[in-house]
């Protein structure tokens, strides 16, 4: 399932510099204007250590887990990570997926290494902790395959179900982020180009319902075109 929902290459090397992955936000530009000097991006959150990055439905929130397998959340108003504490027993996680829509309270499936081996998990969320955590059901048809789990789900990367989802490339020292109509469609077209010294992209996502802005968890200094 894991493989199946993230496609996000990550290409941040975990070692001594990995509390240097900074939040940035960024306006989705569907054409990239030439002869136009790049505009350098101020970090809207602190660097610390992120893996990947998921807004909250209704992108007022921003959640994270970083390489020790905690949990991480972020108020817009704030911009300030603070660590969500986990129920005992819950294992390291690895990866946030989604939101099952239309659930009450709200519910987080992660992806865990319990036992050597990747396991989805769902985390219950009330009032900004997570109350419950356990094995997640996927009897349902939204784990069938990605197309039904981003169709049952508020996701990272693809905006509304599995279309317009996010792609990043690097290619000549630049990183690209494109979007494709369809999760499994060949052909993307380009929204940002992003470069500078040192530039590592860690995750991409979505930055509201709209699609007009970009959130960007990069170690470096990110300049877009």
């Amino acid at each position: 399932m894991i493989g199946w929902v993230r496609e996000i290459r990550r290409d941040v090397q975990l070692g001594p510099n990995k509390s240097s992955v900074a939040l940035f936000l960024v306006p989705a530009r569907r054409e990239r204007a030439k002869g136009v000097a790049p505009s350098c991006l101020e970090p809207k959150a602190k660097p610390t250590d992120l893996i990947k990055i998921l807004p909250a439905p209704g992108f007022e929130s921003i959640f994270a887990n970083d390489s020790e397998g905690r949990l991480l959340r972020l108020e817009r108003r704030a911009w300030v990570w603070v660590e969500v504490p986990l129920p005992r027993g819950t294992p390291p996680i690895e990866a946030l997926l989604g939101f099952p829509l239309a659930t009450s309270p709200l519910e987080l499936v992660v992806a865990v290494r319990s036992h050597d081996q990747s396991e989805l998990w769902t985390l219950v969320l009330a009032n900004e902790e997570v109350t419950q955590a356990g094995p997640t059901d996927t009897s349902g048809l939204e784990y069938v395959d990605a197309v039904a789990f981003l169709r049952g789900h508020h996701t990272p990367w693809c905006r509304e179900d599995d279309r317009d989802c996010l792609a990043v490339t690097r290619f000549d020292g630049s990183t690209f982020i494109d979007v494709a109509l369809q999760r499994d469609a060949p052909s993307r077209q380009g929204l940002l180009e992003l470069e500078g010294n040192g530039l590592m992209v860690a995750d991409v996502a979505w930055g509201n319902a709209e699609g007009s802005e970009v959130l960007i968890a990069a170690a470096g200094s990110p300049c877009v075109h």
